[in-house]
């Protein structure tokens, strides 16, 4: 089984892959916890994104392709990827990717929060780790990205794949669950 968790920051992906990791015993990635390990590591690719993700804006798309795609193919049997696209730049990136590697994907859910509650979840967060990108502006441009480009890429998403739009404004479980049964209710098999 292949699943995309897409969303603005907060919005649970991180939380909901990895109770989806347990549940069915899946390889998940955060594309976020991939691209911090490279600054972190300040690795080629790290230093170049840098100041990029400490400004909040997304990753070029060649350097996205670049840290997730040789991800995808050693687990193109099943996976689980916290925020795959967060752009137009990187959708081009993903389409053409995937085309050339014919990667078909079974369920992509796009979270929704509103800002306001994001910003409350992250301050929560910010107070447990200290991440650099989540300084107020950063946490603003991050959500004028997403809404400028999650019409495009649910539209895109739709054409190929099922796509669920999930309200994650309820508790953790109630959100699990739902993502829960909308897979067991058409699981591939």
């Amino acid at each position: 089984m292949k699943i995309i968790l897409l969303g603005p920051p907060a919005s649970g992906k991180g939380t909901q892959g990895e109770l989806l990791e347990n549940k069915y015993h899946i390889q998940r990635l955060s594309v976020g916890a991939l691209i911090r390990k490279h600054v972190h590591e300040q690795t080629s690719q790290g230093k170049r994104i840098e100041a990029t993700m400490t400004a909040g804006k997304a990753i070029p798309a060649d350097t996205y392709i670049e840290l997730v795609g040789e991800w995808m193919l050693e687990h193109k049997d099943g996976f689980i990827i916290d925020n795959l696209i967060r752009s137009i730049d990187q959708l081009n990136a993903f389409d053409a990717f995937s085309k050339k590697n014919s990667l078909q994907l079974d369920f992509v859910f796009v979270f929704r929060v509103f800002e306001c509650e994001a910003r409350r979840r992250l301050h929560i967060r910010k107070a447990v780790k200290n991440r650099t990108d989540e300084h107020d502006e950063a946490i603003h441009a991050r959500f004028v990205t997403f809404n400028t480009s999650i019409s495009e890429i649910v539209e895109y998403f739709s054409k190929q794949h099922s796509v669920y739009e999930i309200d994650t404004s309820g508790t953790v479980d109630a959100i699990h669950q739902e993502i829960v049964s909308i897979i067991e209710s058409r699981k591939p098999l």
